[in-house]
């Protein structure tokens, strides 16, 4: 056998034992996004429980069931379908989003003091979130890894205390002063939370009341149990008064005038950016026939109609403009003269939610009732 014949089988031999060197003798499943949020379900129970039937669970199945009603009803305008219809990538920023301390806040985690907490040092921070966009990974919505993955570590709240016990893959929890404040949730709430002339309200400053302390449900020791009251709470989730906007609708009948008055005393900050919540106030005399109605709401139509403006083009946006039920807003408050005389009976009181004052009222939810008797 010539010479360069020995040399060529030495070469074979030698690429085949080092690729054989080079594969893994056990490769780690590459797992989906479902079960590496069940993978933490496994340790944390309650908070995946209570994640499941909450809004953030549900982000991504309530869009699909949102561009569906949208584009097959008339509940929509026209130019608002346009918008859903061709730019969806808009709304799977905040319904899908990628983990947002691997994107919009990078790096923040290392920080040691709220004051870095600035555009001038993350110029990202106040931008859109940024939209998964494998498809695979959408089932899940906000999930686990969105707000506590960094890396290869779990960012958790600024008291975790290390339990000392061993724990594997991607679950390396790391105490971190910004997490669970209002910076985390601004990649997707940055409207309402970035707005500091309204969070602040009779003395308590943003940075004295984080959205978890009112936003989040609290067990009896105190802490978060990851449910958020959202208008699809179920019945078991008692919604604490400081979220109940209803209550504080204000409606009296004296002298044959129904006085009806509004005023923010139980929120930090105003209405949500898009939402609406619409108050059905009647009058019934005792033998129970309607004598007068109207109607009461709160949205934010007056701020939010420029950014909606592009879309309808020379046309008015739609709805109707509400209260914004804003702490430093004077109280939203109407009289009307009952014509038809009334000495007995009772006033009911429907409380309705929508979640854009755009679309027709077709599209709000009853949410609460109350009767008032006079």
């Amino acid at each position: 056998m010539k010479t360069y014949h020995y040399v060529i089988i030495g070469l074979v031999i030698f690429i085949a034992l080092v690729s054989q060197c080079a594969l893994p003798t056990a490769k780690e499943p590459v797992l989906s996004r479902l079960e590496q949020v069940e993978k933490c379900g496994s340790c944390h129970q309650d908070a995946y429980h209570n994640w499941k039937i909450g809004p953030h669970a549900q982000a991504y199945a309530k869009l699909e069931e949102h561009v569906d009603l949208v584009l097959n009803s008339d509940i929509f305008p026209e130019p608002y379908k346009g918008m859903i219809a061709q730019n969806p990538a808009v709304c799977k920023s905040c319904h899908v989003s990628e983990n947002i301390f691997d994107t919009r806040l990078k790096g923040l985690e290392k920080e040691e003091n709220m004051e870095k907490f600035t555009q001038a040092h993350y110029p990202e921070m106040m931008e859109f979130a940024v939209p998964r966009t494998d498809s695979t990974m959408f089932v899940t919505g906000i999930d686990c890894l969105t707000c506590h993955a960094s890396g290869d570590k779990v960012l958790t709240t600024e008291d975790f205390k290390p339990s000392g016990q061993k724990m594997e893959g991607q679950c390396q929890p790391v105490a971190s002063t910004f997490f669970t404040k209002n910076i985390s949730c601004v990649s997707c709430h940055k409207f309402v939370v970035n707005d500091q002339e309204e969070l602040a309200h009779q003395g308590m400053e943003i940075a004295q009341k984080t959205c978890n302390s009112c936003h989040q449900e609290y067990d009896s020791e105190g802490k978060g149990t990851h449910y958020y009251y959202w208008r699809h709470d179920p019945e078991d989730k008692v919604r604490p008064k400081n979220m109940r906007v209803f209550d504080v609708l204000d409606v009296q009948l004296k002298n044959q005038v129904l006085a009806v008055s509004w005023e923010n005393t139980i929120s930090p900050h105003s209405y949500s950016e898009c939402g609406e919540s619409i108050a059905d106030i009647e009058v019934f005399n005792e033998a129970e026939e309607l004598v007068f109605s109207t109607q009461a709401r709160l949205n934010r139509k007056i701020y939010h109609d420029k950014d909606l403006q592009p879309l309808f083009k020379d046309e008015p946006v739609s709805g109707i403009e509400g209260y914004t039920f804003s702490p430093k807003q004077e109280p939203y408050e109407q009289s009307y003269k009952i014509e038809k005389r009334v000495k007995k009976g009772k006033i009911k009181i429907t409380g309705k939610q929508k979640a854009q004052y755009w679309a027709k009222d077709d599209l709000a939810e009853v949410i609460y009732t109350r009767e008032i008797s006079f």
